[in-house]
């Protein structure tokens, strides 16, 4: 179990898991080096992706440390990369709307209305029915 810095935590996937999808990422690997660009590097790879499968099939628990590392390189990666693509969904998606709204003149929060004595709106009280209430949306 490892804590991420909400201080949830986090379920490790098992070794087995992470064993079998790392022999079948080589093993993609290998195939796509031979045949694609026919260098002999990939049967290194393929090589590696049966030891790593035997590793995973005979002593699956020699691959917790591997587990943990790329677990927590995951964690690391999330860390950097979130806030750039926050930022970039802030700047590429609400400040053009933004900009937009301010030169159209809309004022959705009605924020204009500092002249007035009061911010609240006055309602009809017919709009309120009690049968208003037990479906509000």
């Amino acid at each position: 179990m490892v804590m991420t810095d909400e201080s949830h935590p986090e379920q490790l996937p098992s070794n087995k898991n992470f064993g079998y999808f790392f022999a079948v990422l080589l093993a993609l690997g290998g195939v796509y080096v031979t045949g694609k660009l026919h260098s002999l590097w990939g049967v290194v790879w393929l090589l590696a992706a049966a030891l790593l499968a035997a590793v995973t099939v005979l002593a699956p628990h020699r691959l917790a440390p591997l587990n943990r590392l790329w677990f927590a390189l995951g964690l690391l990666l999330g860390r950097i990369v979130r806030p750039i693509v926050l930022g970039i969904l802030f700047f590429a998606l609400i400040t053009p709307i933004a900009l937009i709204m301010r030169m159209a003149r809309r004022d959705a929060l009605r924020l204009r209305r500092s002249s007035l004595p009061s911010l609240w709106l006055t309602r009809a009280p017919e709009s309120f029915t009690p049968d208003s209430f037990k479906r509000p949306f």
